[in-house]
């Protein structure tokens, strides 16, 4: 995202404190993803976290088993209603609801940032402990 941070840059001296507010703007970019959740049921870390996804609307999310088989993707994740929660949701799926084995998965992220209209990739691994 963009920040717009006001800051004040003060002079002290023996007869007066002087200060000048200054602004400056800064532009984060980047995720972070949370590698392991527990899908347990209780409210602590019940799905795959990407910290910062909600800056970049625009993206997808792919999740594979170590066997190379889709078994979750989706467009605009966001941590809330479009989120993984160790549930296979792929195409070749019998039964949409059942819970996926505990063990090591595969992520494919693609995003745009809007403003720059730059696309990233990210890929890596993620651990489901049940």
């Amino acid at each position: 995202g963009t920040y717009t941070i006001e800051y004040q840059i003060c002079t002290v001296s023996p007869n007066a404190i002087v200060c000048s507010t200054n602004f400056a703007t800064i532009i984060v970019t980047g995720l972070v993803v949370k590698n392991g959740f527990t899908p347990d049921g209780d409210p602590i870390n019940d799905h795959f976290h990407i910290e910062g996804i909600d800056y970049y609307p625009n993206n997808t999310v792919e999740i594979y088993n170590r066997w190379g088989v889709l078994v979750y993707e989706v467009e605009g994740y966001n941590n809330a209603d479009k989120s993984f929660k160790g549930e296979s949701e792929g195409r070749v799926t019998i039964d949409r609801a059942s819970q996926l084995p505990e063990g090591t998965y595969f992520y494919v992220l693609k995003y745009t940032d809007d403003n720059t209209k730059v696309t990233y990739d990210q890929a890596g691994y993620l651990y489901i402990h049940r």
